[in-house]
């Protein structure tokens, strides 16, 4: 029931989070021209965690290239899916939330569970299990559902993103009310495969 309700997770303590290892940052939206007002907030959020409790961070692109502070902090940046093939009713889920759709498109889609997938993949082999994750409020309960189911132990930032981008190339990112509306078929489908 989780997966419908569920919007808001508490943040953990300063001494919590400072017994993580590191840093996982996933992107919301984008922009044609650039990262987007919400990747850039969500860069600035992971700058601050970065310093205070002097962690490596791994980024998606979008939050990467937001900051020139983090460059000496990134262990990896996650810019490409590996697995061209996405499930059918990843595409069903696609298409009813995005005004067209091209198999081009889909393939090059990086989803929330890749990006914690590749994390995951170099984080553990190097036994930091511990992870900040940073995503932007409302995208929280997912992407920290998928980093458990990953192997990470998920540690969560009192300070969240709420911005949504009206701009945003990903229309579902650009209200609140859209995320939703794409959110609950979302979760409903990484609940089916096993996924969170």
């Amino acid at each position: 029931m989780q997966s419908i309700y569920k919007w808001r997770l508490p943040g953990h303590t300063n001494s919590e989070l400072a017994q993580a290892d590191v840093i996982v940052a996933l992107s919301f939206g984008g922009r044609v021209n650039g990262p987007g007002k919400s990747n850039v907030a969500l860069a600035r959020l992971t700058e601050d965690l970065s310093r205070r409790y002097n962690l490596p961070v791994i980024a998606q692109w979008e939050i990467a290239h937001s900051s020139l502070d983090l460059q000496d902090k990134l262990l990896h940046i996650v810019r490409k899916a590996r697995n061209k093939q996405l499930g059918r009713l990843t595409k069903i889920i696609h298409t009813l939330t995005t005004k067209r759709v091209d198999e081009k498109d889909l393939g090059n889609y990086l989803d929330s569970y890749e990006v914690l997938m590749q994390a995951a993949e170099i984080c553990l082999k190097q036994g930091l299990k511990k992870a900040i994750i940073v995503a932007h409020h409302d995208h929280l309960w997912r992407t920290s559902k998928i980093a458990e189911a990953v192997g990470f132990e998920p540690l969560h930032p009192f300070a969240q993103v709420t911005i949504y981008d009206e701009e945003s190339v990903q229309k579902y990112t650009r209200s609140r009310w859209r995320f939703m509306m794409r959110e609950i078929p979302n979760r409903l489908y990484h609940l089916i495969c096993g996924l969170i």
